[in-house]
């Protein structure tokens, strides 16, 4: 982890896709999707305190540190890939709580939601 600190996300999960092509993997290959856990300390566009993030309609997603154990960040980060639209009304497009596509909460096997129609 201390080699990549600093270093900005799309750098280390391209140096680690191109690694892992280099051994024969094809990315995104069979799995379909892959989940970039980040360590502590790696940038997103100069901003370490980053939590998550994915792609509309793709295969990849990345989290940082801790937030790779958080269930309903990494099903919102899934359904990001699968072109979902974020949940939520007023203020906020993540003020939904009672679907994966709302705003996530910490934890490792909670809670138990699905994937509601945006409201």
């Amino acid at each position: 982890p201390e080699l990549i600190k600093d270093e900005e996300v799309f750098d280390v999960m391209n140096s680690v896709t191109k690694i892992l092509e280099e051994m024969g993997f094809e990315m995104p290959g069979f799995h379909g999707h892959v989940l970039f856990c980040m360590p502590k300390g790696t940038k997103w566009e100069g901003n370490i305190k980053w939590v998550g993030g994915a792609a509309q309609n793709s295969w990849w997603a990345l989290c940082s540190d801790s937030a790779c154990s958080s269930l309903s960040l990494t099903m919102h980060s899934f359904g990001q890939n699968l072109n979902l639209p974020q949940s939520g009304k007023g203020k906020s497009n993540l003020s939904d709580k009672t679907g994966y596509m709302g705003k996530s909460k910490r934890s490792s096997n909670s809670p138990k939601m699905c994937y509601n129609a945006v409201n």
